[in-house]
């Protein structure tokens, strides 16, 4: 026989929270790569415009900056994860973090897929509820 799962209220709300942590972690991860991704260009057009490339504010925490008379910019670290970081060249950063944006904008829009279905399930169980303590 099959028993019939029911969530109360409570579990499902922890499954929207949980699901809305999803969706904000997502989209800050995507904001970071949006800006990596716009560093490397405008870095890319210093140097190709013969423009010198420094000096060079680089933010090495949320009270912390660095600032760096002179940048070479042909090669840049890349992060893979792990704390792991892989030196490649400009191009291929940029092909990389296009990639990875990419997933996290599926992701992403999985994430809120899930959410919306979510929050519908916990409106439909508070509406059961209500309806049960007026009976």
């Amino acid at each position: 026989m099959s028993e019939e799962v029911r969530l109360t209220v409570e579990d499902l709300q922890v499954l929207y929270q949980s699901a809305l942590d999803e969706v904000n972690r997502l989209s800050a991860v995507l904001m970071d790569l949006n800006r990596s991704r716009e560093t490397l260009e405008a870095l890319s057009r210093l140097e190709e415009g013969g423009e010198e490339s420094g000096p060079v504010i680089i933010h090495v925490g949320s009270y912390l900056a660095l600032v760096v008379p002179q940048v070479k910019i042909d090669r840049v670290l890349v992060a893979m994860g792990a704390n792991i970081f892989v030196e490649m060249d400009v191009d291929e950063a940029k092909k990389r973090i296009e990639e990875y944006a990419s997933d996290v904008r599926e992701r992403l829009l999985r994430a809120q897929v899930n959410l919306r279905n979510v929050e519908a399930l916990l409106v439909r169980a508070i509406q059961e509820q209500r309806e049960s303590v007026k009976k």
